[in-house]
């Protein structure tokens, strides 16, 4: 596998110094508090509760100046228009590698009410949409120095069997080649419990495990764990990527906001 470079820059964005700025972690608690309410009911797929999140997805979008990825929309509808993803993009500046892209996602969907129960998905995975979102706010800000391109997908209906990022992958219409490195951020909030950030699938990208565990950019008492190889975990988003075999993927686990855990 080819180097990627832009690895780095992940390791750099999810576990920077300033990551315990209030600010940020307060954007961080609103986002996951939000996606995770009650009034959600559990962000089940197809239903007005999934709409809500996707609208409050795209409306942080909208204020951080991400583009919509396709023409003048952010969605993505399939199944008969039933689900849909959202697909922003943060433009690369160099005149050959713009036209290149790194994926980061996370699905924003949970499995909503079960026999009365409402299971928020905090964990699963507002925490990861809540990380994406802040991922997009700093990627934005430092856009003058993106050489390739950022796409950022909010996956729907990836508990229903990974359809949201399966439908992406099978509809891309540019060569594969094209896309480099797929991120997936999912089930990210349970730092405080576990007492580590672990990272999967390290091994698909050449020096990927160096990268991850490099001293000079994890904060001094931050525990970082990288997983020596594969399989690719085949119940995330980054899945229907692997099954392509052309491109890197990546996929990060445990590292979190410090919130009080709420109903998985």
């Amino acid at each position: 596998m080819k180097k990627i470079t832009a690895l780095a820059f992940f390791v750099l964005i999810i576990i920077p110094d300033t990551f315990a700025q209030s600010t940020l972690k307060e954007r961080l608690e609103q986002h996951v508090y939000t996606l995770a309410s009650d009034e959600m009911r559990g962000r089940k797929p197809g239903t007005k509760y999934s709409r809500m999140a996707c609208d409050y997805i795209i409306n942080q979008w909208r204020e951080i100046g991400i583009e919509p990825f396709f023409d003048n929309s952010y969605i993505q509808p399939f199944n008969k228009d039933k689900y849909q993803n959202i697909v922003g993009i943060i433009r690369g500046n160099d005149p050959v590698l713009k036209n290149e892209y790194i994926i980061i996602g996370a699905h924003y969907d949970h499995v909503g009410v079960i026999l009365g129960i409402i299971h928020n998905g905090a964990d699963d995975n507002a925490s990861g949409t809540a990380t994406m979102i802040e991922l997009g706010r700093e990627l934005k800000r430092i856009q003058s120095n993106l050489k390739r391109s950022i796409i950022l997908i909010a996956f729907d209906a990836e508990e229903m069997g990974l359809l949201g990022s399966a439908h992406f992958i099978t509809h891309w219409e540019e060569p594969l080649e094209k896309i480099k490195l797929m991120i997936g951020v999912d089930m990210v909030g349970w730092y405080k419990t576990k007492g580590k950030v672990v990272y999967h699938g390290t091994a698909t990208v050449q020096n990927g495990k160096e990268m991850v565990l490099n001293s000079e950019i994890i904060p001094s008492g931050l525990k970082v764990v990288a997983e020596n190889f594969e399989p690719i975990d085949s119940n995330t988003d980054t899945w229907s990527f692997a099954l392509k075999k052309n491109t890197d993927v990546f996929c990060t686990y445990g590292q979190g906001t410090g919130l009080p855990y709420i109903q998985r």
